[in-house]
């Protein structure tokens, strides 16, 4: 992409998120509690991956956390999926 070029890369797919003011209040809520926690669940393999190969040490504590934030994420996933009506 050129400098100055007015082209932002913009889809309508992401306008959503950025403009969070177009969903109601409770698909915000939504949408953090599903984004932090696929966050968390996503940082893990590289965290692992650290442990394994960089560290050489297998971190007790991370991998409590670890197990957390899957299970968080299988909560969020079950309570978003039991809170959306289908047509």
């Amino acid at each position: 992409m050129q400098r100055g070029s007015r082209d932002s890369g913009f889809s309508p797919g992401r306008r959503p998120i950025l403009c969070p003011d177009l969903l109601g209040a409770e698909d915000r809520r939504r949408t953090r509690s599903l984004c932090g926690a696929a966050a968390g669940v996503g940082s893990a393999p590289y965290l692992i991956w650290v442990e394994l190969f960089r560290v050489d040490a297998i971190c007790l504590w991370c991998t409590a956390v670890h197990a957390c934030a899957l299970l968080l994420l299988a909560l969020v996933l079950w309570t978003v999926s039991g809170s959306v009506t289908g047509p």
